[in-house]
């Protein structure tokens, strides 16, 4: 797929499948993360699976109540320590 077909056909997703996902899929999707450029290369980031669902529900809550969100069967919480590249 072309970046430009890639860009103007995407669409949100709101509804999901309650399909457990395979530890494989969940860790290209990691690398692909891990190999986005950074700032002075510093990647500071940290990935953070969440399957549980008590936890994804208090995901979705504080995220302005998206609860649409806490049906997914994973989130990918992202993390940075800011302070650490402040000089980029």
């Amino acid at each position: 797929m072309e970046t430009e077909e890639c860009i103007l056909t995407r669409r949100s997703i709101r509804k999901f499948k309650n399909v457990k996902i395979d530890m494989e899929k969940i860790g290209k999707i990691l690398e692909a993360g891990r190999a986005a450029p950074s700032s002075g290369n510093i990647q500071n980031w940290m990935f953070v699976i969440v399957d549980d669902e008590e936890k994804r529900k208090a995901i979705a809550e504080a995220c302005f109540q998206q609860y649409w969100m806490a049906v997914a069967p994973i989130h990918i919480v992202i993390c940075s320590k800011p302070q650490e590249v402040k000089r980029h």
